[in-house]
């Protein structure tokens, strides 16, 4: 499905969204969308892996440059 038919832009505006595991699989996507669409993004994401050791924010923080760079609000 093509982002844009998921969060038209400003479908979100003013709108905070919180994305669990937002630098994953499936949370990268969703947090770019909805930033795109206009909402304040907050991307959670502990940086383990899959067994549930580790911890890191640099994934996270990849998503959040992202976001920055064309404009979006985000942490």
């Amino acid at each position: 499905m093509e982002a844009s038919k998921f969060a038209a832009p400003g479908s979100f505006t003013n709108r905070a969204i919180i994305v669990t595991g937002g630098a994953g699989s499936i949370g990268h996507p969703l947090s770019i969308t909805f930033a795109r669409a206009g909402a304040n993004v907050f991307v959670n994401d502990l940086g383990g892996n899959a067994e549930g050791g580790g911890a890191s924010t640099q994934a996270a923080d990849q998503v959040v440059e992202e976001i920055k760079i064309f404009g979006g609000k985000v942490v």
